[in-house]
């Protein structure tokens, strides 16, 4: 006979390794081999429950049953916002094995359970109670997604302040936005400029390599040619449709910095628009393509990694640095030709897309708490709603009145956290919160109903 708890269990499976459930705007890529020893460690607790849930049963029955379940997992993964990974099919059947075996070990040697009646209520009152007042906390607490914490510092091209990052490569083109265009900026040939260019809603500041290298800030009436200083020598070549780094880098001036930093603070929105070919498919570091950063203060990153595109932005979650790679995409994206490159940020997700195809996806974090971020906010949601209302259900006696009042305490607990600004955490999340709140309601039933830890009276 199955615990009362598995089903409970399941759904928390569930809701932290398929969530968010919103299909990504870019394809996703197929199964990976990245051998990270937290996702291993993390990966292998995860399922240790579904072991002691399955003490009963054999080992080899119980190693099948987890591995069918974290390959389903992972192959469902591939149509969600989530990379599969193969060593998780071995971490988590591996974790099972774990489970298993310590049920088994404490059955032989003892006639009780693993913990008293006592020690159960005791964590579950106090796991609801951190769960809920953190949640709530941190929502009243985090910043919106935007560009607050940017600093003024250089904006570089071709490399970064300290010179260490150097791309080779002829760059015809860049144009930075202060709002989100979907599927990439129009890009304007660099032959034409003129009012094209320059219209409202063009780009705050463009740097065009086409003759003279210029850079210029909004227009029209707003349009304020700068002088772009070009280091003298052999390192940089200025042509007649590009600028080819070989390496060396163009700092601009402090004018075009501080103008960029307050048009994108004013949105907390950009796309960073860019035309490119790079000299070699081997350039690693990442080779800085455009840097907004000195030292290890970065505003914004775009940068070649080998056939890679890798980018970074700085948000109150993200950090000083940004997530270490934060967004990048699969092999292969750049061929060593001229292409259209977009980095494009919309408050909530980041894409890169390459000649107008979306080509990596990535939601970038409000908080740092990991219980709000990404993936694991579903799973949080199910055991805070779960939570409050077996602790609630823990003060009274009789089946009918722990099923009303734990059913009423968390459907009351979901409200709260919808009303606090919880889900703000990620986009068009209320529909998957009402969703995922009201199974975990279903899913604590058969413990309201049951005898257990929920009674208050009993041996301990």
């Amino acid at each position: 006979m199955s615990p009362r708890w598995l089903g409970l269990y399941l759904l928390t499976i569930a809701s932290l390794t398929l969530f968010p459930f919103r299909p990504p705007a870019c394809g996703g890529e197929s199964f990976t081999l990245a051998i990270l020893p937290s996702d291993i460690l993390m990966n292998a607790l995860l399922f240790v429950p579904l072991g002691l849930a399955l003490h009963r049963a054999s080992a080899r029955r119980t190693a099948a049953m987890a591995l069918a379940l974290s390959f389903a997992i992972e192959f469902s993964q591939q149509w969600l916002p989530r990379n599969p990974d193969l060593t998780d099919l071995v971490s988590n059947t591996s974790g099972a094995l774990i489970g298993h075996y310590v049920a088994r070990s404490w059955h032989a040697h003892s006639q009780g359970p693993l913990m008293s009646l006592s020690t159960e209520r005791f964590l579950i009152r106090a796991g609801a109670l951190a769960l809920l007042v953190g949640m709530i906390a941190d929502a009243a607490l985090a910043p919106d997604n935007d560009f607050s914490n940017w600093e003024p510092l250089p904006l570089v091209v071709g490399n970064e302040t300290v010179g260490d990052r150097g791309w080779l490569g002829d760059l015809y083109e860049i144009a930075v936005y202060d709002r989100a265009v979907q599927r990439g900026a129009r890009r304007t040939p660099p032959s034409s400029g003129g009012a094209r260019a320059w219209k409202d809603g063009g780009p705050v500041l463009k740097l065009d390599f086409a003759g003279v290298s210029r850079a210029r800030l909004d227009g029209p009436g707003g349009e304020k040619p700068l002088s772009l200083s070009v280091p003298a020598g052999p390192s940089i070549v200025d042509g007649a449709s590009s600028l080819s780094f070989e390496p060396g880098r163009v700092e601009l001036g402090p004018e075009a910095g501080a103008h960029l930093l307050e048009r994108l603070r004013a949105t907390g929105e950009l796309t960073l628009d860019t035309r490119f070919r790079p000299v070699s498919l081997h350039q690693h570091g990442p080779a800085r393509i455009l840097s907004f950063a000195e030292g290890k203060s970065l505003n914004l990153m775009l940068a070649q990694h080998g056939s890679r595109v890798v980018a970074r932005i700085r948000t109150p979650g993200t950090g000083t640095e940004g997530y270490e790679p934060q967004i990048e995409t699969a092999r292969g994206v750049l061929s060593g030709e001229a292409q259209h490159v977009s980095l494009v940020y919309d408050g909530y997700d980041a894409r890169i897309l390459v000649d107008g195809e979306c080509v990596a996806e990535s939601a970038l974090s409000i908080t740092t708490a990991y219980p709000l971020t990404g993936a694991a906010l579903g799973g949080t949601l199910v055991l805070c709603c779960a939570l409050v209302a077996l602790a609630a259900a823990s003060f009274v006696g009789g089946r009918a009145g722990r099923l009303v009042l734990g059913t009423t305490a968390g459907a009351l607990a979901w409200s709260v956290l919808s009303t606090t600004g919880v889900w703000d955490h990620v986009r068009d999340f209320d529909g998957a919160a009402l969703v995922l709140g009201g199974a975990a309601l279903l899913a604590t039933v058969p413990l309201l109903l049951g005898r257990g830890p929920l009674t208050p009276r009993g041996p301990s």
